[in-house]
């Protein structure tokens, strides 16, 4: 399918890949690439890490699971330090014996690389005896129900599990969950800053073509002085 004269930005999209795909300079996103986010895990692991230790990474068979899972064992093994694949398939429900897997590899430290299921993941590394302190989400598992969804009965039996992701400004995301406690914040400030800086990029070209907004997008983006708020970029760029 050709979609002649679109300008997209996604603030989920994360393959490494995009960076260098030739879209024509129409595409652009404000998620951060995963391969920055395996070398900021492994950094995390090193300083946590006892000497000798292992990681054991749990992660969905599908693209994104196999390329941040793959990515990051390879660069810790780079590294000198042990670390295991356990992967499942994107459609388990279940997820016992997997967790049982994991628990048998004894690894110090547990990455899960997951989407929604992250919660019942956790949920069921817990029952098989992963300590809570040892497990590390990435930021498909950002959601302020979390303890609820994976301990619906105790939700402190979550406490000690470590997120990590690119969320946005506390204050941010504490006024989405406010307005709506059951409504998505994954990814939010990232879709936030697509649709501030493509109006601002319309703004910028007096146009609302495609071709002359993604032309004005990396003026609009790079440089420049701080803003906070749409009304804010928008009065700073008028005032050049």
């Amino acid at each position: 399918l050709e979609v002649a004269a679109t300008t997209a930005c996604s603030g989920s999209a994360t393959a490494p890949s995009l960076s260098s795909s030739d879209t024509s300079g129409r595409f652009f996103r404000t998620a951060v690439s995963d391969e920055h986010l395996v070398a900021h895990l492994v950094e995390t692991l090193r300083a946590r890490l006892p000497e000798g230790g292992s990681v054991a990474v749990v992660a969905r068979d599908d693209a994104y699971g196999i390329g941040v899972g793959a990515g990051l064992t390879a660069s810790l093994t780079a590294q000198g330090i042990a670390a295991t694949i356990v992967s499942y398939s994107s459609s388990t429900v279940l997820f016992t014996d997997t967790a049982a897997a994991v628990a048998a590899t004894g690894a110090q430290q547990v990455v899960i690389v997951s989407y929604g299921e992250g919660a019942s993941l956790l949920s069921s590394l817990v029952k098989a005896g992963v300590p809570t302190t040892s497990i590390i989400g990435l930021d498909c598992m950002f959601t302020p129900r979390l303890a609820a969804q994976a301990f619906p009965s105790s939700p402190t039996s979550a406490d000690g599990v470590t997120i990590i992701g690119t969320t946005g400004a506390r204050d941010y995301i504490g006024s989405l969950i406010e307005r709506n406690p059951e409504g998505q914040v994954v990814y939010a400030a990232q879709v936030y800053d697509c649709a501030v800086a493509l109006t601002l990029a319309a703004q910028a070209a007096g146009s609302t073509d495609a071709t002359a907004i993604a032309a004005q997008m990396p003026a609009v983006t790079d440089g420049g002085v701080a803003c906070t708020t749409y009304a804010d970029c928008s009065s700073k760029l008028r005032a050049g």
